[in-house]
């Protein structure tokens, strides 16, 4: 699935059976928030990508994979098959960051620290002290929706 915004590359075989362009309007609830182009905001929608699997790799527009790999690089697959416990490998970075440099006006770092604010109030005895990394992402659609919901 290839998330765009009325957009088309014109070298892209879009006929390809595994090749499927997915439009913003397709899957925001609230047209009045289109267009957009921050990434957190598109990256809380894809839950709402029809056919959408279970688990799935999430990758931004300058992300690649820069050598061959397989699935179980990204995910820990239950020996029943059943791929509701399957569990993403998710990487971390510990920066070790002092927080007083996510007050600075960068948007990402804003970002981070509004996330950083919402989750420490949630759960109060867990600090963040990390930065995830900027790279493919092993994700689950159900934890999303649950994400949505909660965090709307």
């Amino acid at each position: 699935y290839i998330l765009v915004n009325n957009q088309k590359p014109k070298w892209l075989n879009t006929d390809h059976p595994k090749i499927k362009l997915i439009e913003l309007d397709d899957i925001y609830p609230n047209k009045e928030w289109l267009p957009v182009f921050n990434s957190h905001a598109l990256e809380f929608q894809l839950h709402r990508i029809p056919g959408l699997s279970e688990n799935f790799l999430y990758s931004c527009d300058d992300m690649l994979f820069g050598q061959p790999c397989v699935k179980e690089d990204f995910f820990v697959f239950d020996p029943s098959g059943d791929p509701m416990k399957t569990k993403p490998r998710l990487s971390l970075t510990n920066y070790n960051v002092p927080y007083y440099l996510f007050s600075s006006p960068s948007k990402y770092r804003r970002a981070w620290n509004n996330l950083r604010l919402v989750l420490e109030k949630e759960f109060p005895r867990r600090r963040l002290s990390y930065i995830l990394r900027h790279q493919m992402m092993p994700m689950r659609k159900s934890f999303m929706e649950e994400t949505a919901l909660a965090y709307p």
